[in-house]
């Protein structure tokens, strides 16, 4: 289950899995090496979209997934945690995508083991 985070835990948990230093990650940036330092321990908080563009150039991808029971936004539940409909039709058309995405790769193989294709592995253990 996934848990919030702050940007600075975000942003250094991206660096460690990435093996990036903060110097790295701003050559691959346009963010000073201090700035990301900022980042990294809290001192600063970064925009939503600096956000992202730090994550992804460490090689990872940040994912949002609606609060479950939050109520109001057409997500949530009965106002007691509950999940709402909507989670669930968000849930069952993923599950959908995923059960399409393995019938697809494994079209004209040979039964035996199943290989996942290298950039479906990294994007599986980069999100988790």
């Amino acid at each position: 289950m996934a848990r919030e985070q702050s940007a600075a835990g975000i942003l250094r948990q991206a660096l460690r899995r990435s093996g990036l230093t903060a110097r790295e990650l701003a050559r691959r940036t346009s963010v000073s090496e201090a700035r990301i330092s900022d980042y990294v321990h809290g001192r600063h908080d970064p925009r939503a979209g600096r956000l992202l563009d730090l994550v992804e150039a460490t090689g990872h991808r940040l994912l949002m997934a609606p609060k479950v029971g939050s109520g109001g936004d057409g997500v949530g539940g009965d106002g007691a945690g509950a999940p709402g409909t909507r989670v669930f039709e968000l849930n069952g058309m993923r599950l959908a995508e995923l059960l399409d995405l393995g019938e697809a790769l494994t079209v004209g193989r040979k039964p035996g083991r199943f290989t996942a294709p290298r950039r479906f592995v990294d994007l599986v253990t980069s999100s988790g």
